[in-house]
């Protein structure tokens, strides 16, 4: 209110609402939004995009066949619209268009294995390699490591929000990035992490400079963002997202629950499960079972979720991976 004319205002409140599955609202907000800044481009496919999220396919359909933008955002957006619809050939198009502007996008190969997958194109296999590229590891480290660093990360979640504008569904999540602080155990824990990445590197396929992750192989991981999240029952989950930003993703489970060791699955990591926005019905490709000091890694393409947790406390901590020839850790 006190500051009608700035545009960035309505924008960040339709991606909030948008992040917190209220779409139609998303979408209402950008359509107010482009009647008060008509010049703006940006707020047609904001809107496009999240009518389309909220299942409003006609509204869409107008929209984006209105859009004068030719960006890659537009391009992904569109394709996201179109897995939705089933329309394959539609959504390869769409990314071929984005890839020749952004070809290494996250987005893109998330959106693209998803087409793969809807039309058992044999390159779905070549892109996920699930008994490759999605590996749980043992920490590693001192015995007593993920008792000190608990001890820390509990003090931690104290003063830890419910993150608003993430994937996280309860619970609370820690300020900042984690492996930066100064704590002797989390500064243990760090080089643990990076052990274990290592060897996860090591035990990839050879290079292909074809292949999103593949390609990146030979120069190694170094680590990008961290954080940690718990969990206390209630029904806490993450929705499935992608980390756009990263080539390797993880979930490094610190604190599960005595319980979590049976048949029922609350909890448990899911890869390869779309959103719920994107309607498609494809099971997860792997499922990990949650296991104290078990580290899992694998491709930031593909989407991941946890199925929800309504038992104990549960405490883990997670980072993207980047080339590491893109520059010094974090």
């Amino acid at each position: 209110a006190r500051a009608p004319d700035n545009p960035a205002i309505p924008v960040a409140h339709a991606n909030l609402l948008a992040v917190h599955d209220r779409f139609t609202q998303a979408a209402d907000i950008a359509t107010e939004a482009r009647r008060r800044f008509p010049n703006d481009p940006s707020l047609a496919l904001l809107e496009a995009s999240y009518a389309a999220s909220g299942g409003d396919d006609e509204r869409a359909e107008a929209l984006f066949a209105a859009l004068d933008s030719e960006t890659s955002e537009r391009w992904l957006q569109e394709a996201r619209h179109a897995l939705r619809l089933i329309d394959v050939s539609r959504a390869h198009a769409l990314l071929d268009r984005a890839e020749e502007e952004t070809p290494w996008s996250v987005s893109g190969w998330a959106l693209r294995g998803l087409a793969w997958r809807l039309s058992d194109d044999p390159r779905a296999e070549w892109l996920y390699r699930p008994d490759e590229t999605i590996r749980p590891l043992p920490l590693g480290g001192a015995d007593d490591l993920i008792e000190r660093a608990v001890a820390v990360l509990r003090d931690l979640h104290k003063s830890s929000p419910l993150p608003l504008g993430q994937s996280l569904r309860g619970g609370t999540q820690t300020r900042g990035r984690l492996f930066d602080r100064t704590e002797p155990a989390l500064a243990e824990l760090r080089q643990a992490v990076e052990g274990a990445v290592e060897r996860y590197r090591q035990g990839l396929p050879e290079a292909d400079p074809e292949h999103p992750l593949l390609r990146h192989r030979d120069a190694g991981f170094a680590l990008a963002g961290s954080w940690s999240v718990r969990l206390t029952g209630g029904g806490d989950f993450h929705i499935a997202h992608i980390h756009p930003e990263g080539v390797i993703s993880s979930a490094l489970y610190l604190v599960v629950p005595d319980d979590a060791h049976g048949p029922d699955t609350s909890g448990w990591l899911e890869l390869g499960r779309p959103p719920p926005d994107i309607r498609l019905d494809l099971p997860p490709i792997a499922t990990i079972q949650p296991e104290p000091g078990r580290l899992a890694l694998f491709p930031s393409y593909l989407f991941h979720g946890t199925t929800p947790f309504d038992r104990a406390e549960r405490i883990t901590v997670a980072f993207d991976g980047v080339p590491r020839d893109k520059g010094p850790s974090n």
